[in-house]
């Protein structure tokens, strides 16, 4: 219940109340959100120099991943699902145009509005996953920027992504203080205040069993298998991926496999990364492993 006081203040779920009843506009917004889930990804492929074909594959494939789906009825996580691909395609369009000021301040509009929004409608735990994971490809376009040479001469740091990105987390947050300073009224009542010890932190993360699902999407061994299916994107994506390693290699590719890698390994029961994530003070609240396969679905 607590979780829900996100959604309270939220423009767009108080105009779509003032016209439709509560389950009606909660229909309309799951759909919405899986939708432009869609659409953004495709945008955000096609900026990233592939085919119409790749890019409709990858707007169909993330959405309709079994990780999204799950939680499809939740409408306080698929808030999040759009605004991680478009703040992906913000960071990406930010890298492409370092001198053009009037495309700068609009895309870090849009970029701190998406983050506001986030913030006034988001689950708090898919709206740092978003946070940390474009941070991270912000800063792997700096350091692609530097390395071949392209970086602005003199003040570097007011071209950097990662900075202006973390420009629009605060702009986004002080836009949303109203939502964030009703939250902190009610956090004092939430069984995570002080945060989540260790072992409920833990709770539902992935097996070595579980790996399973990447083949039958119904592998499910009793006992054994934390999380059944959660994993499964489809036999041809997944696919595609081990066609992967074949091509050449490329910065893009690489940090994408990286991601990868990283949100499965923070996926597991006892992973030693999700342990250490937990130490941080905001992540210290949050439980699950296996729901960094939200983002690790989109990296793949």
């Amino acid at each position: 219940a607590g979780g829900m006081v996100n959604m309270m203040l939220s423009p767009i779920n108080v105009a779509l109340l003032r016209v439709f009843d509560v389950f009606t506009a909660y229909h309309v917004l799951t759909a919405g959100n899986f939708i432009l889930t869609g659409w953004f990804t495709y945008m955000f492929v096609r900026r990233l120099g592939l085919g119409r074909a790749a890019a409709t594959f990858a707007g169909f494939v993330v959405p309709w991943s079994a990780i999204y789906v799950s939680f499809g009825s939740s409408l306080l996580v698929t808030n999040a699902y759009w605004t991680l691909p478009l703040l992906f395609w913000v960071a990406l369009r930010l890298a492409e145009h370092p001198s053009a000021r009037r495309t700068w301040w609009l895309l870090c509009s849009v970029g701190a509005a998406v983050v506001a929004f986030n913030f006034y409608s988001a689950h708090p735990q898919w709206l740092v996953q978003n946070l940390i994971a474009v941070f991270a490809w912000a800063l792997f376009l700096d350091i692609r920027s530097w390395r071949v040479e392209t970086a602005i001469a003199g003040k570097w740091w007011a071209r950097s992504v990662a900075l202006w990105f973390g420009a629009m987390v605060v702009a986004g947050a002080v836009i949303a203080l109203p939502q964030l300073l009703l939250s902190a009224l009610v956090s004092p009542l939430s069984s995570r205040q002080g945060g989540v010890g260790v072992a409920e932190a833990f709770s539902g993360g992935l097996t070595i069993v579980d790996l399973g699902g990447y083949l039958l999407p119904g592998f499910n061994v009793p006992r054994l298998t934390a999380q059944a299916g959660v994993l499964t994107v489809g036999a041809l994506p997944f696919l595609l991926f081990l066609l992967s390693f074949a091509i050449p290699r490329q910065p893009t590719v690489r940090f994408f496999r990286w991601l990868f890698w990283l949100t499965l390994i923070a996926s597991f029961q006892y992973s030693p990364l999700f342990f250490l994530l937990h130490q941080f003070p905001v992540l210290a609240l949050f439980r699950v492993p296996s729901r960094w396969m939200y983002v690790g679905t989109f990296a793949l």
